[in-house]
């Protein structure tokens, strides 16, 4: 999944890299770079947008999503099958956290 995460990542900066290009062709890559990127911890190209009401606006990151582990059910249990009830009991009490 972080894979996943990572490569949305990737390819939505380099959609936001063309959309700067084209939005200031007469610029150079410096100035663009200057203008909607910055360096924010270890990221040195995290988009942001600068405005005067709200300050400084952050694209969200969808590496930043925690991943989350599901345990499977076993394949024979049956929530319909009383001898699973204590199972699936057990199951509630250690997944709603």
């Amino acid at each position: 999944a972080k894979a996943h995460f990572t490569s949305v990542d990737a390819h939505i900066w380099r959609l936001l890299w063309k959309w700067a290009m084209r939005r200031h062709p007469t610029k150079g890559t410096g100035w663009v770079k200057n203008k909607y990127f910055r360096v924010e911890g270890n990221r040195t190209w995290a988009f942001t947008a600068r405005s005067q009401a709200q300050g400084i606006t952050r694209l969200f990151r969808a590496a930043a999503v925690p991943i989350v582990r599901h345990v499977k059910i076993r394949g024979q249990a049956n929530p319909f099958d009383p001898a699973w009830s204590s199972y699936f009991a057990r199951r509630r009490t250690t997944t709603d956290d």
